[in-house]
């Protein structure tokens, strides 16, 4: 019996950490700002860090939409000299004129 007290303590105890970090990591540090708004508080390291993260991963998302169209145009070549020159010339104007002029 008294095992179970102890092994009771023992998990009322981890709970009541556990609802804690919970609550620190739900509630976090939060403040109002001017417009009403909930802004999150950062120290200047942990800024500094968030901005670096969205900076690389707005300059691989550049990176990777700026491969596609070259993508496209290499499948759409590659098909076009399968199917023969005069459709090839036809087709890839038509492209420039919808890429171009859309």
């Amino acid at each position: 019996m008294k095992n179970f007290k102890i092994l009771w303590a023992i998990i009322c105890t981890l709970l009541i950490v556990l609802i804690a970090v919970a609550y620190k990591f739900v509630q976090g540090s939060v403040a109002l700002s001017d417009d009403e708004r909930v802004a999150v508080v950062l120290s200047k390291d942990e800024r500094n860090l968030i901005l670096s993260e969205l900076r690389n991963f707005l300059i691989s998302t550049k990176k990777s939409v700026r491969r596609l169209p070259m993508m496209t145009w290499i499948l759409l070549q590659r098909s076009l000299n399968r199917q023969g020159w005069q459709r090839k010339q036809i087709l890839l104007a038509h492209c420039w004129q919808k890429y171009l002029y859309p």
